[in-house]
């Protein structure tokens, strides 16, 4: 899941997550390497390109908090993928940290 990084104390950094709820949690269990994206919303479509013109992906939608990594993104879409496959969603949807 994305994380909001916002201080550090020696191995512990501070980090904000979604519903905006702060946490402190080890360097080590953190990484900038992998880039991930969190639903926003109750419940948003996942299609199989970017816009809302293509067809739905592997799985028809995805629920608030369910977490990918982040491929790729336009201005309005963000490229997803996840145990499941790879699908696109509206970016506004998404909380990407």
């Amino acid at each position: 899941m994305p994380l909001k990084p916002l201080s550090i104390s020696g191995n512990w950094i501070q980090v904000e997550d979604l519903d905006g709820e702060r946490h402190w949690v080890h360097r080590r269990l953190l990484t900038r390497q992998i880039r991930c994206a969190v639903v926003r919303v109750d419940n948003t479509a996942l299609l199989t390109g970017p816009g809302s013109s293509f067809e739905r992906a592997f799985l028809d939608s995805a629920m608030r908090y369910e977490s990918f990594y982040l491929l790729d993104q336009t201005r309005a879409w963000v490229k997803l993928q996840d145990r499941h496959g790879i699908a696109w969603a509206r970016r506004q949807r998404l909380w990407i940290k």
